[in-house]
C-alpha cells in the first residue's frame, strides 16, 4: 500500500509535468524549441553522440536540448540557474496546497496563506515568462486537474496518504518553516527572468 500511495502523490505532481502540459494544449515542442533560441543572448551548441545529433540552446539559465531527427526527435528542457525549477515548484506548491487541506483542514492558516501566495507568484512569473503564451486558464486547468483527482481519493487513501510517516515530516516541515523564509524562497526562486521548466525535479 505504501507503493501505491507514493503512486498517488506523483501522480498529481505529473499532472502538471512537461509531457502533461504540452500534450494539454497540443502544444508543438518544435515551435516552442525555435522561440527558446530566438531569444537575444540564447546560446547554440551542436554535437554527435552515438544517438544522432544533439543541439542545445541555452538562455537566461535555461537549458533545451533536441536530440534525433524526423520522427524520432525529443526535447528536453533543464534549469540552469541555479534558482530551481519553476514549473516542479509549482507543482509541488500545488501537492502541498492538496496535503493541507486533507491533512490539516482545521489549522496551519499561515502555511495555507503562503502557499496561496506562492501560487499567485509562480502563476504571474509563468505568465511573464512563458514563450508559448498559454493563457491564465490553461494553467490554473494544470492545477485543477490535480485537485480533481485528489478528489478521487477514497477516505481510506486520505488516511493513509496523512498517516504515512515520510508524508507527514514533509508536511510538519513545510508548516513548521516560518513563514518569512517560505516567502524568501518563493522570491528567491522567481528572481531571474527565464523561461519555465519541470526538470530538475523530484
Amino acid at each position: 500500500m505504501a507503493t501505491r500511495v507514493s503512486a498517488i502523490l506523483a501522480a498529481l505532481l505529473l499532472a502538471v509535468s512537461a509531457p502533461a502540459i504540452l500534450r494539454a494544449q497540443g502544444l508543438d515542442a518544435s515551435a516552442l524549441f525555435e522561440a527558446f533560441a530566438r531569444q537575444p543572448g540564447a546560446r547554440m551548441e551542436e554535437t554527435t553522440t552515438p544517438q544522432g545529433l544533439v543541439t542545445s540552446v541555452e538562455a537566461n539559465g535555461v537549458r533545451m536540448s533536441r536530440m534525433g531527427e524526423g520522427d524520432s526527435t525529443s526535447f528536453v528542457e533543464q534549469d540552469v540557474s541555479g534558482k530551481g525549477a519553476v514549473l516542479c515548484a509549482w507543482g509541488l506548491t500545488g501537492i502541498f496546497s492538496v496535503l493541507l487541506d486533507a491533512c490539516r483542514p482545521d489549522d496551519a492558516a499561515e502555511a495555507r496563506e503562503d502557499t496561496a501566495h506562492a501560487l499567485r507568484d509562480m502563476l504571474a512569473f509563468i505568465l511573464a515568462n512563458d514563450l508559448a503564451r498559454r493563457p491564465r486558464s490553461f494553467w490554473e486547468s494544470q492545477l485543477e486537474t490535480q485537485r480533481a483527482q485528489a478528489r478521487q481519493f477514497t477516505s481510506e487513501q486520505v488516511h493513509r496518504i496523512c498517516r504515512r510517516e515520510q508524508n507527514r515530516q514533509i508536511l510538519n516541515a513545510y508548516i513548521n518553516t516560518p513563514s518569512d523564509e517560505r516567502r524568501r524562497r518563493i522570491a528567491e526562486l522567481l528572481s531571474v527572468p527565464r523561461q519555465p521548466v519541470v526538470n530538475p525535479c523530484l
